[in-house]
């Protein structure tokens, strides 16, 4: 009972960053049709390189508990990507609605995160480390959107004064 425990928080874990992909990728979308500044595609393919790097390491601690492991975002995760669709064509400012949603996507999986490592399940101490190991990577992948954030609002802003 204890491994089922274990797998269901891993899997969790597993279709939060496959959230995190699929909203990047949305994200990267959306930006490069409204043609902002700033190139989204390489910003957010090194945030979704990180999330397929958590996701082969949490998919092996399934395989080593013999667990079913899922391949695809989840419920909510499909919610978070159609209210970022709707956010950003019905938006005044639609690259701040796009990272905003980037940003909800990030906390969710924190949460996540946070959740499994605070977990009283008897979880290995160097898998419990090497998720803390993904939840600093996340608290950086963070401040890299926020970064984009702000940059692409100075630009924005520069942009119309220059007009």
């Amino acid at each position: 009972m204890k491994s089922f425990r274990h797998i269901e928080f891993i899997n969790t874990l597993i279709q939060l960053n496959y959230d995190r992909i699929a909203c990047y990728e949305q994200a990267i979308r959306l930006l490069n049709q409204l043609d902002v500044a700033l190139n989204a595609t390489p910003f957010f393919a090194q945030l979704i390189h990180e999330c397929k790097r958590n996701i082969t390491e949490l998919t092996l601690e399934v395989k080593k508990l013999d667990g079913f492991i899922p391949q695809q975002t989840s419920f909510s995760g499909k919610a978070c990507l159609m209210w970022m669709e709707i956010r950003s064509m019905l938006s005044g400012k639609p690259v701040q609605a796009i990272l905003s949603c980037c940003e909800m996507i990030d906390r969710i999986v924190m949460r996540g995160y946070d959740h499994a490592i605070a977990s009283p399940i008897n979880i290995p101490d160097v898998f419990r480390q090497r998720l803390l190991d993904h939840r600093i990577a996340l608290g950086s992948s963070d401040t890299l959107l926020h970064t984009y954030k702000a940059l692409q609002e100075t630009y924005i802003l520069t942009q119309n004064h220059s007009s």
